[in-house]
């Protein structure tokens, strides 16, 4: 059965936020744009608002918009990864589950090392947002 899973487009003039994951994760090392799986009952919105919170410690205005949809299969399984755009005003993102949080400038985004699935989103935010 695949996985629905939240991703958070964060964007701050022209950089994205990205957090890389912790080495002895599933997908260690890689970088993806925060996010986590939909819980039972749970919307799109209220699942990336409360993913946002446990990962970043902040609170953000979530898009009812879907920005791309990407499905992929891991070893673990199938996703289906839902990325939407979120503003987290000037608050101060504090990473509890990567172990590096970037402000990444958009137009170097293709040169992190990202998460499969987070490659179609990181090229279309170069094509919408890039210069």
């Amino acid at each position: 059965m695949k996985k629905i899973v939240t991703a958070a487009i964060i964007l701050n003039e022209s950089r994205v936020l990205i957090g890389r994951r912790k080495p002895n994760q599933a997908l260690g090392a890689y970088w993806e744009f925060p996010g986590g799986k939909v819980e039972n009952g749970e919307s799109l919105v209220d699942c990336l608002k409360r993913e946002l919170q446990e990962e970043l410690g902040v609170n953000a205005k979530v898009s009812e918009d879907i920005f791309m949809l990407v499905d992929h299969t891991y070893d673990g399984g199938e996703i289906q990864l839902i990325a939407m755009l979120a503003d987290i005003g000037d608050q101060q993102p504090v990473g509890t589950v990567h172990d590096f949080l970037a402000w990444a400038p958009i137009e170097e985004l293709s040169s992190y090392k990202l998460a499969p699935a987070d490659l179609p989103i990181a090229q279309k935010i170069i094509q919408k947002f890039g210069q």
